[in-house]
C-alpha cells in the first residue's frame, strides 16, 4: 500500500527501502523503470512521465514503492541491484535531497481536508503544492485551490521547479475522478469538477515534461 509506505506505518518489507529491494525482484520492467527514474533525477534524460498500465495483481503499487524508496535518499550501495542500475545508465548515486509527494486516490477526499498547519487544501493540485513544500509551496497555487479550478501548465511547472528535483506518485486516479463524474457539474464538490481534472492531468503532464 503506496499510502501506508508514505505515511510511515507499513510493515517493514515494504516501509524500509533496504529490506523492500532485499525482498523485490528487478525485472525488466522495474529496471526500466528505475533507470529512468534515476536519469531523470540526475538531469541527464529520462521520461518525464510514465503511465504505468498492468493488470490487477500486476505489480504497479510495488512499481510506485520502489520509486518512491529510490528517491527517499539512501545510497544506492544500500540497496539490493540499485548500484548496478545506476552503473547501466552513468550515473554515480540517487541525488539528495529530492521532494516526493505521493497522491492515492481513494484516500484523498474530494471535500478537502486541514494539514497539520492549519492550510485548508481542497483539491489535488493544493494536495501536490502542500505535499512538495507546506505552507509556501501550497500558496503558490492557492487561489486555484479555493475556486476549484487548476494552475495554468506555467505555473505547475514553475512549482515543480522550485521544488526539484521531484518525484510525484499518484495512484488510484481513476477512483477519485469517478466520484467528480457523478456529483455533475451544477454543483461540484471542493475539489472542482470532473473536466477540472481533465485540464489539470494535461497541464500535470505537460508541466512535467
Amino acid at each position: 500500500d503506496l499510502r501506508q509506505v508514505h505515511l510511515g506505518i507499513a510493515r517493514p518489507e515494504y516501509g524500509d527501502p533496504v529490506q523492500f529491494f532485499e525482498r523485490t525482484y528487478i525485472t525488466r520492467g522495474l529496471k526500466y523503470l528505475l533507470a529512468q527514474t534515476l536519469q531523470r533525477l540526475n538531469g541527464i534524460g529520462g521520461e518525464p512521465v510514465i503511465d504505468l498500465m498492468t493488470n490487477f495483481g500486476g505489480g504497479k503499487t510495488h512499481s510506485e514503492i520502489a520509486v518512491y524508496h529510490l528517491a527517499g535518499g539512501s545510497a544506492a550501495d544500500s540497496l539490493l541491484g540499485v548500484r548496478e542500475v545506476c552503473d547501466e545508465v552513468g550515473v554515480a548515486d540517487v541525488p539528495a535531497g529530492v521532494s516526493r509527494a505521493v497522491i492515492v486516490g481513494n484516500d484523498l477526499s474530494v471535500l478537502g481536508s486541514t494539514k497539520l498547519d492549519g492550510t485548508v487544501v481542497n483539491t489535488m493540485w493544493g494536495e501536490l503544492a502542500h505535499q512538495l513544500g507546506g505552507k509556501d509551496g501550497f500558496a503558490r497555487v492557492s487561489r486555484y485551490d479555493e475556486n476549484g479550478v487548476p494552475p495554468t501548465t506555467t505555473e505547475i511547472a514553475a512549482l515543480l521547479e522550485a521544488y526539484a528535483p521531484c518525484v510525484v506518485l499518484i495512484d488510484e486516479w481513476v477512483s477519485y475522478m469517478r466520484q467528480l463524474y457523478s456529483r455533475g457539474t451544477d454543483d461540484p464538490y471542493p475539489a472542482g469538477s470532473f473536466d477540472a481534472h481533465q485540464t489539470w492531468a494535461q497541464s500535470l503532464t505537460e508541466a512535467m515534461k
